[in-house]
């Protein structure tokens, strides 16, 4: 897949960190959803940047965050 739309990016992310809860697995809760597992680390690690907080920017990353915008 080329680039992620951001509501379908909230909306997979959400669901791989509910996924990756239950098995514990990062390879696995991407593979779940179908995301490669590098696109899974880069959306993870830019959680980490910018001005904003960790929390906030977690947040903008979710289905209701991303509608809030």
């Amino acid at each position: 897949m080329g680039a992620w739309s951001r509501p379908v990016r909230a909306e997979t992310l959400q669901a791989v960190q509910a996924h990756q809860r239950v098995c514990g697995s990062q390879r696995q809760a991407a593979q779940a959803a179908g995301v490669p597992r590098s696109t899974l680390r880069h959306w993870n690690r830019r959680q980490g940047e910018g001005e904003l907080s960790p929390e906030v920017m977690a947040f903008f990353d979710t289905p209701a965050g991303v509608d809030l915008l």
